[in-house]
């Protein structure tokens, strides 16, 4: 399975310690530049099982980069073209913009999902907890209970 993922889901991870779900879940997990150089202006160090490619296509990330962050201008460009399986991004135009050029999204929240039903964690409240009190990640409090609800854990 091949991923691409903006620097959210990455970074909000790596502040709670649990990095690992992503290659748990995935196995590949790709980068592109500007995702790499987001991250490691704010970590130390990235894990080496993380892949950076740039992407071929230069006019079609201008042209994303008109609507949003270059981070995940790149990395929407580098998911279509590697046919990603999936593209983690979390902000609405993101989303919206990847969804529009047909990819595959996925947000941090369904990560968390997916890692509960694959037997990666336990239960996905904790985990979302830590990420908001600790990472600073948003959530609005009725898509928080939506989580919890997909969960199968009443709130």
């Amino acid at each position: 399975m091949i991923v691409v993922s903006d620097t959210t889901a990455i970074s909000n991870l790596l502040k709670v310690d649990r990095i690992d779900l992503l290659s748990a879940l995935f196995g590949r997990v790709i980068i592109p530049p500007a995702v790499q150089s987001e991250l490691l202006a704010w970590h130390e160090s990235l894990p080496a099982w993380l892949e950076v490619i740039a992407p071929m296509d230069s006019a079609r990330v201008e042209r994303f980069r008109r609507e949003i962050h270059i981070g995940e201008a790149e990395a929407i460009a580098l998911g279509l073209e590697l046919h990603a399986d999936w593209v983690l991004v979390d902000d609405s135009e993101g989303r919206r913009l990847a969804k529009t050029e047909g990819a595959h999204v996925l947000g941090l929240m369904g990560v968390l999902l997916l890692a509960k039903r694959r037997g990666q964690i336990p239960e996905v409240r904790s985990l979302m907890n830590a990420l908001i009190e600790t990472a600073g990640f948003f959530l609005s409090p009725g898509v928080r209970d939506e989580v919890i609800r997909l969960a199968g854990e009443t709130p």
